[in-house]
């Protein structure tokens, strides 16, 4: 679909079918996350939503310029879109305001299916930038802000062996595990251990909601096989004498890795095996020579734990978002902003 917007920038939007030919164009960007991610798209699918992976280029000379992926759904009369990752930008671009050239062309894109009743949403994630958010504000999306939208973001330069940027705490309780010769870190790799694996976490991790009462935030039961054929998301688990007590899961992106999923048992606990697999994730992130790794999200207000855990990394603390909404109609934005301010 062809698209001129305001600034007279004629752009593509196109839809693209075909993983490998996606996986090409996210490997073309300068950032990505795990929200772009074809597997994402299909654990989207299976929880009702339709996926659009969206190819924004030039007309003139047909550069690529961005890709995004694009999930909607009806809800009543209600049309939701939702680009959970955000827009994200090729190598080489050097068009000026390119956001703002973007973001109204997906605006357009969105209002020409002639929806009476839509809200238009769109988060960034852990990714900040500056012109993205001047633009979005310039077209009349609004920000909404919420308690569990924190991260810690540890920065590969600030990962040293010795271990002197963790706090106290952290950095006393991994020397704990790392001299307990019984403890041992184990890569999954093979698609049969993987699938094993994490259908142990599935087990685990339900436990883990019952016992500290909060909802998962994936469901493992559509998006184990999913994860396990997905050879971005790494996984590694802790064992005490040759007993599984925890297990990781992360997900490697352009220039950074994102700490997916965690869940132990009991067992983890007196031998600190979390700070462990832990600290081999924070590692990872150095060796594949990415930027920073990102610790998931944080909520103070109903896991303080969890929290705890995290903010001993001694990261950045960084806002994940906000979330950016546009809707058909001023009620509609009110409504959005009032249901996740209350989530």
């Amino acid at each position: 679909m062809q698209l001129m917007n305001y600034k007279t920038q004629q752009l593509n939007i196109d839809v693209i079918s075909n993983e490998d030919e996606w996986e090409l164009l996210l490997n073309k960007l300068i950032t990505s996350n795990t929200y772009m991610k074809w597997s994402w798209g299909n654990y989207k699918i299976k929880s009702g939503w339709e996926i659009e992976r969206l190819k924004i280029t030039d007309a003139k000379s047909n550069q690529l310029l961005s890709c995004c992926q694009l999930q909607s759904k009806k809800k009543c009369f209600i049309n939701i879109y939702l680009i959970q990752g955000g827009i994200h930008l090729s190598k080489g671009n050097n068009i000026k305001n390119i956001f703002e050239i973007i973001h109204e062309a997906l605006y357009t894109y969105i209002k020409i299916k002639k929806n009476w009743l839509w809200i238009f949403i769109i988060n960034y994630q852990c990714h900040n930038f500056e012109d993205a958010d001047t633009s979005l504000m310039k077209i009349g999306f609004l920000p909404i802000l919420t308690r569990e939208m924190f991260t810690y973001l540890l920065f590969s330069e600030n990962i040293n062996t010795d271990r002197l940027s963790l706090s106290n705490n952290w950095r006393h309780n991994l020397k704990r595990a790392i001299k307990n010769d019984d403890l041992k870190i184990e890569w999954v790799s093979s698609y049969k251990e993987r699938e094993h694996i994490l259908s142990h976490l599935f087990e685990m991790y339900k436990k883990l909601t019952i016992r500290k009462n909060f909802t998962a935030g994936i469901d493992l039961s559509k998006a184990g096989d999913l994860l396990a054929l997905d050879q971005t998301i790494i996984i590694a688990q802790a064992k005490l004498h040759e007993e599984v007590v925890a297990i990781r899961v992360a997900s490697v992106c352009n220039d950074h890795v994102l700490d997916l999923l965690a869940a132990s048992n009991e067992g983890a606990v007196k031998c600190y095996a979390n700070y462990l697999l832990m600290w081999e994730m924070v590692l990872k992130t150095k060796e594949l020579k990415k930027m920073y790794f990102d610790t998931g999200g944080i909520d103070p207000g109903s896991n303080i734990g969890t929290f705890n855990f995290k903010k001993g990394l001694k990261g950045t603390l960084t806002i994940n978002g906000p979330l950016w909404c546009k809707g058909s109609n001023s009620l509609l934005e009110w409504t959005t902003r009032l249901f996740y301010l209350r989530t």
